[in-house]
């Protein structure tokens, strides 16, 4: 089991021999990784520690590139009831589906599969968007992101190299973006931003 940040803990497959999981603890996540190639990114860890101050009991959430739906497992988890996992590959759909169902939050969360900015305007307004992607698809996301949230919403982004946080700040200021929020470890930087 991986302390992810706060009180969110993830537990893979390994951990899982057929005993019974207790998801029922205030924020867990368990994860089938036979199809994930890894179980834990630093990327995911700090997208985790961020979004435990961003996301509200009640909310709409957008999780983008959603993998096997651990953020969106997450979100549900801190009190999101609607939360849609976006993801684009089709062999990881199976994966996140039987994740969300693991975890006992099918009722929150719905696993779609397709292009983040042509199902994003369906699903919105959402008050809070995950997405931890490459930096440039984040750049080419920015426009679709910012007509999908809330007025109050906040976006946590992720999948950013600390080398490429300057010229991000850049993207993000010229778009109307302010950074309230920061996490860097190793090689990588996640930020919660506003408008």
């Amino acid at each position: 089991m991986l302390r992810a940040g706060g009180e969110i803990f993830i537990l893979g497959e390994r951990g899982f021999p057929d005993a019974k999981v207790d998801t029922t603890a205030p924020v867990f996540a368990a994860l089938n990784t036979k199809k994930v190639l890894t179980l834990y990114h630093l990327e995911t860890g700090a997208v985790i520690r961020l979004m435990q101050s961003v996301v509200r009991a009640g909310d709409h959430v957008a999780d983008l590139g959603s993998g096997s739906a651990v953020l969106a497992i997450a979100a549900a988890k801190l009190g999101a009831t609607h939360v849609a996992a976006i993801e684009l590959d089709p062999d990881a759909i199976g994966n996140a589906e039987e994740n969300v169902e693991r975890n006992g939050v099918g009722d929150a969360v719905k696993v779609i599969e397709g292009d983040a900015a042509s199902l994003l305007p369906l699903v919105a307004p959402v008050r809070v968007i995950l997405a931890n992607i490459i930096s440039s698809v984040l750049v080419e996301l920015l426009p679709s992101m910012s007509m999908a949230l809330a007025d109050d919403g906040q976006m946590i982004l992720s999948g950013i190299l600390f080398s490429e946080r300057e010229g991000m700040m850049r993207e993000l200021a010229d778009s109307g973006w302010r950074v309230i929020a920061e996490d860097h470890e190793e090689m990588w930087w996640s930020a919660t931003v506003a408008r």
